[in-house]
């Protein structure tokens, strides 16, 4: 399953891909987000866990731009909350080279208290996400 979610301008601002097989749900975040569709993004994502039980998330922000620190609070007391009753066990995110998205990531990190990790790549996340180590 490929879906593409857009902003009001039409411009796509997150592409999701569900591989039932592998029970991996990857969310590729494109350009600046900002906080309402980023919280939009994720909610989506929560309705597609419920549906879908996917075990394992990968957010990929290598094309994502701008900061979203102040939205890391929410996701943690928000999102990974119910990521977790829905069946998610672990969550990898592969960091942009944006300056300020890769700072919110960090930020993020520190924050996180479930089974996260970050990656520079796309294949680090998902051999870590397959492999459980």
């Amino acid at each position: 399953m490929k879906e593409e979610l857009k902003k009001k301008t039409g411009s796509v601002y997150c592409r999701i891909a569900l591989d039932r097989e592998l029970a991996i749900c990857t969310a590729e975040w494109i350009g600046y987000t900002g906080s309402e569709y980023l919280r939009q993004g994720m909610d989506h994502l929560l309705e597609l866990f419920a549906l879908h039980h996917p075990r394992l998330a990968l957010h990929d922000l290598c094309e994502n731009k701008g900061p979203w620190q102040n939205d890391a609070p929410w996701i943690a007391e928000h999102h990974v909350p119910m990521a977790k009753l829905l069946g998610i066990e672990r969550t990898a995110l592969v960091v942009s080279k944006d300056i300020f998205s890769a700072l919110s990531a960090r930020q993020y990190e520190q924050e996180a208290n479930h089974d996260f990790k970050s990656f520079p790549t796309v294949e680090e996340a998902r051999s870590w996400l397959l492999g459980g180590q």
